[in-house]
């Protein structure tokens, strides 16, 4: 489960997206920016994933019946949550506490632990 401080980030997360989770919600410009409904429907073509459009060009992606619990000690095979992580990787927001944390590595491996390349936006 993830834990952010809302107040703050909803101020300054701006197009960045969270992460690939098993509710995901894209509103605009993210879901533009992805290349929208029709393109994230052929490029996450996995059985167990759903799509549900909102009112307001919002998108609803699920990726499974379920949430999968992914330990990220084991090497878990859940494909549709690496799809969906890859494609918003570009897009990745690094919250920032204010605070001097010895945890930052930590944080940031969490929040990339589906990604390919590492990168994290800004």
């Amino acid at each position: 489960m993830d834990l952010y401080r809302l107040d703050e980030t909803s101020r300054v997360i701006g197009t960045r997206a969270r992460g690939a989770y098993w509710l995901t919600f894209l509103g605009q410009p993210l879901l533009g920016q992805l290349g929208g409904q029709e393109d994230l429907r052929q490029k996450l073509v996995f059985p167990e994933v759903s799509f549900q459009p909102m009112h307001g060009e919002r998108l609803l992606i699920t990726l499974g019946k379920w949430p999968d619990a992914i330990d990220t000690a084991k090497q878990t095979h859940v494909p549709q949550y690496r799809a969906l992580a890859h494609l918003l990787e570009p897009f990745l927001y690094e919250e920032r506490t204010g605070w001097i944390s010895l945890d930052k590595d930590n944080i940031r491996r969490w929040l990339l632990r589906l990604c390919q390349s590492g990168a994290v936006a800004k």
